[in-house]
């Protein structure tokens, strides 16, 4: 391991690979939701992970609580 190496991905052709792979690890599971710095494979200042948190929340996990199904999420190009 390089000493300079960051700890998050930097939208490489390999970060993105590995995130398409995370993706299809996610489809069978469509009532678990994947958030943060990880879920998103990018980094987030903190103000970023936040707003993203309280952004999921509203659309994803009030909704699934209603019983209403997760809405369909929207995938981020690389």
């Amino acid at each position: 391991m390089r000493s300079d190496e960051p700890y998050y991905p930097i939208n490489t052709a390999a970060d993105r690979a590995i995130l398409y792979g995370y993706r299809m690890m996610m489809e069978p599971y469509p009532n678990v939701i994947f958030g943060g710095r990880l879920g998103s494979y990018k980094y987030l200042d903190m103000h970023q992970a936040i707003d993203a948190a309280l952004k999921t929340f509203e659309n994803e996990v009030t909704a699934f609580l209603a019983g209403q199904d997760i809405p369909e999420r929207v995938v981020m190009a690389g």
